[in-house]
């Protein structure tokens, strides 16, 4: 549990740390990062999110952990404790309850039969997001398991990643981070 004692500030340094060498590079536009994640990815994208809400200029969550106390126990107590042993650590981790920072454009793609993580996870985030008012956009995945694997399926799922992220990092209006 020590390790994750520092949650909330280390929980994307990672992408943080990634965003700020893109920045140093001549050829990327520092007001034009985006943030892609798939399963511990999507949970890391969703954190980015709303841990650093204006260094992203757009963001696709496949597949993410919205709240590991809803999460198999079986990998979360090892890793976290129990919500009751640490319900703050629980509470700055579940990007769920952190949605209302979210201020940038978000990509949420997950299939039905999931078996990694529920796919009642991003219908939770949803239900929040709409409360909320915040924009989005979704695709449902029929009967598709966590990695997606039907060919028309990562076909589909590829195309709405690359024009969303062409429309809302590329070609977007100009956003500068604060």
């Amino acid at each position: 549990t020590r390790y994750w004692r520092d949650w909330s500030s280390d929980v994307c340094s990672s992408d943080l740390a990634g965003a700020d060498f893109l920045k140093t590079l001549a050829y990327v536009d520092p007001n034009r990062i985006g943030v892609f994640g798939l399963s511990y990815g999507g949970f890391l994208t969703l954190q980015a999110m709303t841990v650093a809400p204006t260094l992203w200029r757009a963001g696709v969550d496949v597949a993410g952990v919205v709240d590991w106390a809803t999460y198999g126990a079986g990998y979360t107590t090892p890793r976290l404790g129990t919500p009751v042993q640490n319900p703050e650590i629980y509470r700055v981790s579940a990007p769920i309850l952190h949605m209302d920072k979210l201020e940038r454009p978000l990509l949420v793609l997950h299939g039905t039969n999931d078996r990694n993580v529920s796919f009642g996870d991003s219908v939770r985030l949803f239900d929040v997001l709409l409360k909320l008012g915040k924009p989005f956009e979704s695709q449902i995945y029929p009967g598709e398991i966590h990695f997606f694997r039907r060919d028309h399926v990562l076909r589909d799922a590829w195309k709405r990643i690359d024009d969303f992220f062409e429309r809302n990092v590329k070609n977007g209006a100009v956003m500068t981070s604060k």
